[in-house]
């Protein structure tokens, strides 16, 4: 370790200057990017109602995107302070792997050699981060893939299906259905639910052509479309209680008239 600089040194004068621009130039970055940014994420359906809040922490905002970018900050603004870096010092990183980008990123700023001793960050190191570095790109890779071909019930297509649904199931002339069966098309029902062979099944979620021949009555469907966990515990279903009741009332009366195809 080197010793403190004596500042009242002759000798140390000339590298005084160089260690006040360095500290002027590395408490510049702590003013540019001093707060690691907390966003908020919005939690859909029930998870909403729990009274739990999810923050990110953004750690892009700092140059290095590093989250021990202020760490290596203070580290070097104690051994500029301290008299241990110096104009021309060689800075080794030994320790800890995560630190070195930002170590780097100073050490360049200040215009120091900078040297980085652990070589497990080498790629022919680590083949198991590398394997599983390559599935995770494979795997988002398709799933991207899936994502962009698949087939979604859009909410014009499934709306244009309503009158055949109507037909279908007899209650063309009710109009509190019907009002309901446009609801359905328009809510996204159908990413989960089928009915008469339109929509997809996701999560489990079951087919209701046939709803309203388990005879559960009008109440319990409001009562299940306003908190599904409520009514089915553990269900994933999110909740529609924001439609309002007379629009639960319309979607409910659309389920108990679907009875199955006359």
């Amino acid at each position: 370790m080197q010793q403190a600089m004596d500042v009242s040194d002759p000798v140390c004068q000339s590298g005084r200057a160089w260690v006040d621009e360095a500290i002027r130039r590395v408490s510049a970055d702590a003013n540019r990017s001093a707060d690691t940014h907390l966003i908020r994420v919005p939690l859909p359906g029930p998870w909403a109602e729990w009274g739990i809040d999810v923050y990110l922490k953004d750690e892009s905002t700092h140059p290095t995107g590093s989250l021990k970018h202020r760490l290596a900050r203070s580290l070097f603004l104690y051994g500029l302070c301290n008299g241990w870096i110096r104009e021309g010092t060689t800075v080794v990183e030994a320790s800890s792997g995560s630190t070195a980008v930002s170590e780097a990123y100073f050490a360049k700023m200040l215009g120091l050699p900078f040297v980085d001793t652990r070589t497990e960050r080498r790629l022919s190191r680590r083949p198991v981060a590398m394997v599983a570095a390559a599935l995770t790109v494979l795997a988002m890779g398709v799933l991207t893939y899936k994502g962009a071909v698949a087939k979604e019930a859009i909410a014009s297509e499934v709306k244009a299906a309503v009158p055949s649904w109507a037909a279908k199931q007899g209650f063309a002339n009710n109009k509190e259905a019907v009002a309901g069966a446009n609801l359905f098309a328009e809510s996204g029902c159908t990413n989960c639910h089928t009915y008469l062979g339109t929509g997809s099944s996701n999560l489990g979620a079951p087919d209701l052509s046939a709803e309203g021949a388990k005879g559960k009555g009008v109440q319990f469907q409001i009562d299940h479309l306003k908190c599904p966990s409520c009514v089915n515990p553990g269900s994933p279903m999110p909740s529609f209680k924001d439609l309002g009741q007379d629009n639960l009332h319309k979607l409910a009366t659309f389920l108990e008239a679907s009875k199955g195809p006359k």
